[in-house]
């Protein structure tokens, strides 16, 4: 609802995330808090911009093989606002034809934390590039078959949640 509420206003995106983040702050319990990802593309331009706040940096995977992670993190949203040793930041990559981004919560990579083995980003970033060439749903199911299989009928932890687009 703090998102959808700064979507009506035109603003820097690391400014909608610093209004996230202070109203998660101002309406909750002080231990409360949230990893947060988003980002805006262009599709004339195919630039892709977005700010994360402590989300597990989302994966891109290049037509030429090569798999990059999307950097740049600020504290989690609704953290007191004087813990912020930087404001958010605003980052933005050019997309190009064939590339595969995937963006995913923690549930994904810390999948199997409790038995003291995670499935972890390098696995994501394995099939990530192994998939690519068939596009985001191929890449989206192999990811999450693989997390199933990896948990062998052991209860999620926290969430799954995987979102992969492909640029053609």
């Amino acid at each position: 609802t703090l998102f959808r509420s700064q979507l009506d206003h035109a603003q820097p995106l690391a400014d909608m995330m610093q209004h996230v983040s202070e109203g998660l702050f101002n309406a909750t319990a002080p231990e409360v808090f949230a990893t947060f990802f988003f980002g805006v593309l262009d599709l004339n331009t195919q630039t892709f911009t977005y700010v994360n706040a402590a989300h597990p940096f989302p994966v891109l995977a290049r037509e030429s093989g090569e798999t990059i992670e999307l950097k740049g993190a600020g504290i989690p949203a609704g953290l007191d606002p004087i813990m912020a040793i930087e404001p958010y930041a605003e980052h933005s990559i050019t997309l190009t034809n064939g590339d595969v981004l995937v963006i995913y919560s923690d549930g994904v990579s810390e999948a199997g934390a409790r038995t003291g083995d995670m499935f972890d980003e390098p696995r994501i970033h394995e099939l990530t590039k192994a998939h690519r060439e068939s596009g985001a749903n191929a890449v989206q199911n192999a990811i999450c078959t693989a997390v199933e299989t990896f948990m062998n009928g052991q209860a999620m932890d926290d969430d799954l949640t995987l979102v992969a687009l492909s640029v053609k």
